[in-house]
């Protein structure tokens, strides 16, 4: 009986913990939309690094961001490697590979991976897209920005909040780097980081802007694209221009199911959805 009553007492005082710690907690914070682009664009990056293998690596990047519900895309293609493409509404993300013919669907925790052997992760790609930040408490937060859903990056500290010339990033595992923004430029109306400098924990590099254009005024010929075009890597995206609208998942919201897949849309790769092979942890290398 004695034993009874003390659970039964033990049981009503953890009750009112409980209760006394849920009624204690603060309204969550709402999540702050911050788009780093404001109306369709396509912008093509190019970064040369010093990766945490002590070896020099070269990276190009077709970035077509569109406002919601369309989806951004992102062609990756390193000269003597593999090329990705990797598609995300902030909700659903996928990632083709040109080498293996085969996607994989991409979980938060995914995003920590590196692209390649850059030290790019895909989270920053996911946070150009689609960033997401939990909104500031006060105005003396307005220039440290907590991530609301990125399993890597949780902090950025900006050291103003136009056109800051430093940003510092810090996140899971004691992952560490500093941008800093070289040169600002005017792309048709967006004011763009042109020329960055990249430092992390074991890595470091430049990454520059090559050409960004409204998507409505893109010009026919792209130096960057006529570039990658040319070269002799054995898979090599198809960056045409004319083919970019062609792409059906570009052009269409996400989930794409199976039933859904066009010829069209791989026409990025040069071949056909039907030979796609599932993969959900291919590995991506250079």
């Amino acid at each position: 009986m004695k034993k009874l009553k003390f659970l039964f007492s033990n049981t009503l005082w953890c009750g009112f913990i409980s209760l006394a710690f849920l009624f204690s907690i603060p309204e969550a914070q709402e999540v702050c939309s911050k788009p780093f682009l404001e109306k369709d664009f396509q912008i093509s990056l190019e970064g040369t690094f010093i990766n945490r293998s002590k070896s020099r690596t070269h990276i190009n990047i077709l970035w077509k961001h569109r406002t919601a519900p369309l989806p951004d895309t992102f062609a990756i293609h390193f000269p003597q490697g593999d090329s990705l493409y990797y598609v995300t509404n902030g909700e659903y993300r996928t990632l083709f590979s040109a080498k293996l013919k085969a996607t994989r669907q991409m979980a938060l925790h995914h995003l920590k991976e590196f692209i390649g052997k850059t030290p790019l992760r895909f989270d920053d790609l996911e946070l150009l897209a689609n960033g997401a930040f939990l909104c500031p408490t006060d105005s003396s937060q307005n220039q440290k920005i907590s991530t609301a859903f990125s399993q890597m990056w949780y902090t950025l500290i900006l050291d103003n909040n136009s056109t800051p010339n430093t940003l510092s990033m810090f996140g899971s595992l004691g992952a560490k780097r500093k941008i800093k923004i070289l040169k600002w430029e005017n792309f048709e109306g967006s004011i763009l980081p042109a020329i960055l400098q990249i430092s992390g924990n074991n890595d470091c590099g430049t990454l520059w802007i090559h050409s960004a254009y409204a998507i409505e005024n893109i010009r026919s010929e792209d130096p960057l694209l006529e570039k990658i075009k040319n070269s002799k890597s054995s898979v090599v995206l198809n960056l045409d221009n004319k083919l970019l609208p062609k792409i059906s998942i570009v052009e269409t919201t996400f989930p794409s199911s199976k039933e859904t897949r066009s010829e069209s849309q791989t026409m990025f790769f040069g071949f056909s959805p039907s030979k796609f092979s599932s993969s959900q942890n291919f590995p991506i290398t250079q």
